[in-house]
This record gives C-alpha cells, sequence and structure tokens, in this order.
C-alpha cells in the first residue's frame, strides 16, 4: 500500500513538474527547451522529451 502511495505522489509531481516547466518554456525561444529535454534524458525520462515536445509545438 504505502509503494502505491509513493509511486502516485511521484508522478503527480513529476505531472506537476512538466507542466510549470512547460508554461515557463512557452514563454521563452527554443534553447531552454532543449535544456529542458537534456536534463529530462540525464534523469531517464527518454519519453519525457517527446512528450514535453508534444506538448509545446502539437
Amino acid at each position: 500500500m504505502g509503494t502505491l502511495f509513493l509511486l502516485v505522489l511521484y508522478l503527480y509531481l513529476l505531472y506537476r513538474l512538466l507542466v510549470t516547466v512547460i508554461a515557463i518554456l512557452k514563454n521563452f525561444s527554443a534553447a531552454p527547451f532543449l535544456a529542458t529535454c537534456y536534463l529530462l534524458l540525464l534523469a531517464g525520462f527518454g519519453s519525457g522529451c517527446y512528450w514535453l515536445y508534444k506538448a509545446m509545438f502539437g
């Protein structure tokens, strides 16, 4: 039970971070996007880069 709760909490925090990052990036150029993409890849979220791109550029 505790493990499931932590997983949900982790996913929620990740989602909130992504929403915040997208909101920030919409006000900037491609450079911060590429930096964020690189950080996502470093953190092990390979697909996160793809979803961030989709969310920003459709």
